[in-house]
């Protein structure tokens, strides 16, 4: 775990108004300057696809959206003049538009930070970005709202997938809140009470980033985020495409200011490798899984399934053994991962559960195969597990719908879905051999380690990889 350098840097570019003809018509049109250009690499001030919300002097929420540049001013036309409604003595406008976007009874602006941001290499996030403006006219000073997180990372062969901040006292980093302004004040900021997340992260799962191989090359990333205070700091979390997890820490104070930006050291990003010392004091035993059956009308489940996971003696299939018994099959064999820095145990998608002939020749097998599945659709992606303390799993997507789908292949086509087990707990049987290993490394396999406190709720982007509506329910032969 490495900890961060913390700077605080304030980079204020001037502008000019440039001159400009205002158009003809009854359409709004709209002149917008920005505080800085960018705090973030060379970004130019607007760009097509740009939008902004507009109260033009009553609290009704208009769009405007970007035509033109004229020097260094945004012109932006509302496609209509707003509706009447409650008065306001000013012109509000936000950056990037947002439906959420409010205006409220005391002039506060009800704004949106984004939780997902796009990644866009040596800059943040165009539309990620907050910025305010109050004017007496159509002539619109944009200034920002919050700040900036500027990372730099480097490791010989790591892709990026994800890039998270969660703040370690659950503050509010992202989702909505409200701003004060006025014509000749700086933005101030307030979290607000509900819709708000303690996390925000850069997505880039499908545009990898490939980051620098050394410390010279290290590649930057930029969250926006707004200007709050956090007691204990936060923790970065770099994910790979593999749902490897890498922490990055600092648990002092930090405070995210207004034009600011947070700098961090560069960092080596390393995912070690789980070694048969780390799979057998936290994973290593005998677990109770007890499920119930999505098709229990039928007459399945429930279920209270004994596996075993071990060190694997089969490296090229994974590290960890699955051995046992799993809903309607017996004596399964299975194999996974064990990522010892983000604390998750995972299964690949696709593996064989058992197989059994079709047809009284025997001349078709059909394999039963484990995927992840909803209501919709079944998915390719790992079944994660979180190991919460030494020998304690939960399910990771239990609270997200998403169950164990089985379905059978023959031929390599489906041939149907056989069973979904919907987990409901993970009960550990310890033993006396396996607890003196852990209690030998420092681990209290009753209570756990405070260390191995996962964030809540990991964030993930699955793609369906087909609809379960036309599968054909079948009946597993006894």
């Amino acid at each position: 775990m490495k900890k961060l350098l913390l700077s605080a840097v304030v980079i204020l570019l001037a502008v000019s108004c440039g001159h400009r003809v205002r158009p003809d018509g009854h359409s709004l049109v709209f002149y917008a300057t920005m505080e800085n250009r960018s705090a973030a690499g060379d970004y130019p001030f607007w760009m097509s696809g740009d939008s902004i919300s507009v109260f033009y002097k009553n609290n009704v929420h208009t769009i405007a959206v970007f035509s033109e540049t004229d020097g260094d001013q945004g012109i932006f036309k509302a496609p209509a003049a707003p509706e009447s409604g409650r008065e306001a003595g000013y012109v509000y406008a936000v950056y990037p538009y947002h439906r959420s976007v409010t205006l409220g009874n005391d002039g506060r602006l009800g704004v949106y930070f984004p939780t997902v941001q796009n990644y866009e290499g040596n800059t943040y996030a165009h539309k990620a970005n907050v910025m305010v403006a109050v004017s007496t006219d159509e002539d619109l000073d944009f200034r920002n709202v919050g700040g900036y997180v500027h990372m730099q990372l480097y490791g010989p062969g790591v892709q990026v997938a994800i890039l998270e901040l969660d703040t370690n006292e659950e503050e509010p980093v992202s989702g909505q809140g409200w701003v004060t302004v006025s014509p000749n004040g700086d933005p101030s900021f307030t979290p607000g009470d509900a819709n708000t997340k303690s996390y925000v992260y850069l997505d880039c799962i499908y545009n990898l980033v490939t980051i620098g191989s050394d410390e010279e090359h290290a590649t930057d990333f930029w969250l926006a985020v707004p200007p709050v205070k956090l007691d204990k700091g936060f923790t970065v979390y770099v994910v790979d495409p593999n749902d490897r997890e890498y922490p990055i820490s600092v648990t002092e104070s930090v405070e995210f200011k207004r034009t600011h930006i947070i700098g961090v050291e560069a960092c080596k990003v390393e995912f070690p490798e789980a070694s048969k010392e780390d799979i057998e004091a936290d994973l290593a035993g005998t677990y109770i899984i007890n499920s119930t059956s999505y098709y229990a009308s039928e007459g399945l489940g429930p279920y209270s399934d004994e596996i075993t996971l071990s060190y694997s003696d089969k490296p090229d299939k994974g590290p960890v053994a699955l051995t046992g018994s799993l809903g309607i099959t017996e004596n399964i064999e299975l194999y996974g991962d064990y990522d010892v820095s983000g604390k998750k145990f995972s299964i690949p998608s696709g593996q064989v559960l058992g197989g059994f002939y079709t047809d009284d020749s025997k001349t078709k097998i059909c394999w039963l195969k484990l995927y992840l599945g909803d209501d919709k659709y079944f998915y390719t992606d790992d079944i994660l597990f979180n190991v919460t303390a030494p020998h304690s799993l939960e399910f990771a997507y239990a609270k997200d719908g998403l169950d164990l789908l089985f379905l059978g292949f023959v031929d390599d086509a489906i041939d149907g879905s056989y069973e979904r087990l919907i987990i409901k707990s993970i009960a550990y049987k310890p033993t006396k051999a396996v607890a003196a290993a852990a209690k030998a490394r420092g681990y209290d396999t009753e209570h756990g380690l405070d260390g191995f406190r996962h964030r809540a709720g990991a964030l993930h982007d699955f793609k369906p990889a087909g609809e379960l509506s036309g599968l054909v329910r079948r009946q597993f032969p006894r």
